[in-house]
């Protein structure tokens, strides 16, 4: 089976499927801090010291790293895919994000696969 499609002409390269799960892995994980901050705020609980607000900045800083790692899956830059993630890592320490820190883990680990370097010409 060929990972590569033609396109009008043009010989286009399928993005392997361990990709697809970093970048829905990541693309949830947003969706769960949005919605994590959503109950927090409308029940006006909190995790420890950490609020509805926290949660906020940490959605928002997963909202910038997941623009990192699409634009470094769309330009093929490795090594800035794994960058966007380690800081993603860096953006859950904060609040004590364990889903957070296990989506970015595994998300490097993904990156370090065959397929997904195959895709990169690595």
């Amino acid at each position: 089976m060929s990972s590569n499609v033609n396109v009008l002409g043009e010989n286009v390269v399928k993005k392997p499927a361990l990709l697809r799960v970093i970048f829905i892995s990541n693309a949830l994980k947003i969706l769960l801090a949005f919605t994590f901050y959503t109950v927090f705020t409308l029940k006006g609980s909190q995790i420890g010291a950490f609020g509805p607000e926290q949660i906020l900045y940490t959605a928002i800083g997963y909202m910038f790293m997941f623009g990192g790692i699409v634009t470094s899956i769309i330009k093929r830059k490795i090594w800035l895919m794994r960058l966007f993630i380690v800081i993603d890592f860096a953006i859950s320490i904060p609040t004590s994000a364990y889903i957070g820190f296990v989506i970015s883990i595994l998300s490097i680990v993904l990156s370090f696969t065959k397929p997904v370097k195959r895709y990169f010409n690595q």
